[in-house]
């Protein structure tokens, strides 16, 4: 227990805590209640010391047994690495990776303010209209050739700290065929799109987000002759489910990669009042505070560690923490997102009519998988209750196309029935002789 020189209350009831809590220890440094703002050195000095000799007390593993609340609300049974996520570290680690930047100089605020842009290896963002909302994606044509063995893809990401269409990079470098991949409306602002203000417009979720994807796919002329395959990413399955019931002739297949567990996709999440108490937690000076934590770089790379196996490479976490990707306008689908409104009902109706091929891809390390035992957790429920559906276990946790790219695109060649990697020099060469007798 951690408590500054000034909190009088805290001081006087120090004989308290320490009587109640026997396995307790306490320390005072200098400061009142924001002791990581007030005195960041002595709060991280104090930490480590603690941990260095909870773990080893603990024989080196640095682990402690409990039940863990996660950030969907979940109970998350099994071991709870102290500072770390991965399985193999240490206690500590995390504490390491602070330590070593501040002593290097780079504070997480130095670096956003010296940070310079990255460049993308992704076409150009473009812009289109709907509803009065300037709304930007990405579009990948197909290598020559390769467009009668590779549908489209429809990739609609994420929504987090930073997110939009820059998450697909690595599908784009790894896919031959033609790639679409929208800004939900409200993402992407970094790329010229409008954004979302919920106090001047309201959005209908997930509708407004997935008739906004629609009216890319018109405007593209999906069709029954042309059709295209939906990804979508993990908490962002209502949308890639939504547009495969509603678009049966322009979308052929669905691959839902990392999807919550069918007990979250069919069930009433939260009520009408939590989610607007939610609403109202995710505003006002509390929630700017974290935001502006999670939006740095140190802030956000430890949190971003839950959805990732291993730690993130540095140009992820760099994209995302970008200052032009972490504006306060940005905030507003994370907002939404994080009060449950993806949610509001059950889905599994539209699970159940699905009439496209599904594909599931889960991590090995997601709590989806290694939770398997709890009911509505696992694979199994989307096997025994829908229809038309493939599950596959590939290395990873949430942040797949990041994780295993390869293995992301060893699964979806397999499920959509096109040429392995070793035959796309092959089939290219055959088309290019076939054009020119043609």
């Amino acid at each position: 227990i951690l408590v500054g020189d000034a909190d009088d209350k805290r001081n006087r009831e120090r004989e308290e805590y320490l009587r109640n809590m026997p396995n307790a220890v306490m320390a005072t440094i200098d400061g009142k209640a924001a002791l990581p703002w007030e005195s960041p050195v002595e709060t991280r000095n104090v930490l480590r010391t603690f941990v260095e000799e909870h773990s080893a007390a603990g024989g080196g593993s640095g682990k402690t047994s409990h039940h863990a609340v996660t950030a969907e609300g979940d109970l998350d049974d099994g071991e709870f690495v102290w500072g770390s996520y991965g399985e193999d570290s240490s206690g500590g680690a995390i504490l390491d990776e602070i330590m070593a930047a501040q002593e290097s100089g780079k504070t997480a605020l130095e670096d956003d303010a010296k940070s310079s842009k990255i460049v993308l290896n992704m076409p150009e963002p473009l812009a289109y209209q709907h509803e009065g909302y300037t709304l930007t994606y990405r579009h990948k044509p197909a290598e020559p050739g390769q467009s009668y063995f590779y549908p489209t893809l429809l990739l609609v990401h994420g929504i987090g700290v930073g997110q939009s269409s820059w998450f697909w990079e690595k599908i784009f470098e790894r896919y031959p065929g033609e790639i679409i991949a929208p800004d939900l409306i409200g993402c992407g602002l970094e790329n010229g799109g409008d954004p979302w203000g919920p106090a001047k417009r309201n959005l209908q979720v997930p509708l407004s987000w997935v008739q906004g994807i629609e009216r890319l796919m018109q405007n593209k002329g999906f069709n029954q002759m042309h059709r295209c395959v939906v990804v979508a990413q993990n908490g962002v399955a209502p949308i890639g489910i939504k547009l495969a019931t509603r678009n049966e002739g322009a979308v052929s297949h669905l691959v839902l990669l990392s999807p919550p567990c069918w007990e979250r996709l069919t069930t009433e999440f939260t009520t009408e009042d939590e989610r607007r108490r939610r609403h109202m937690d995710n505003m006002g000076p509390p929630a700017d505070f974290y935001f502006n934590y999670l939006e740095s770089k140190v802030g956000y790379r430890l949190k971003i560690r839950e959805f990732f196996k291993s730690p993130p490479e540095d140009r992820y976490v760099n994209i995302a923490t970008a200052k032009e990707r972490t504006t306060k306008e940005a905030r507003n689908p994370i907002i939404s997102y994080n009060s449950g409104d993806l949610f509001h009902r059950s889905f599994e109706e539209d699970l159940k009519r699905l009439q496209q091929p599904t594909l599931i891809v889960a991590g090995s390390a997601d709590k989806i998988v290694k939770n398997k035992q709890r009911p509505g957790f696992g694979l199994a429920p989307y096997s025994t209750k829908m229809s038309n559906e493939m599950t596959s276990i590939i290395d990873g946790k949430v942040m797949l196309p990041w994780e295993s790219p390869d293995d992301v695109m060893k699964e979806l060649r397999t499920f959509l029935g096109i040429p392995s990697q070793e035959n796309d020099a092959a089939v290219k060469n055959m088309f290019t002789t076939a054009g020119n007798l043609q």
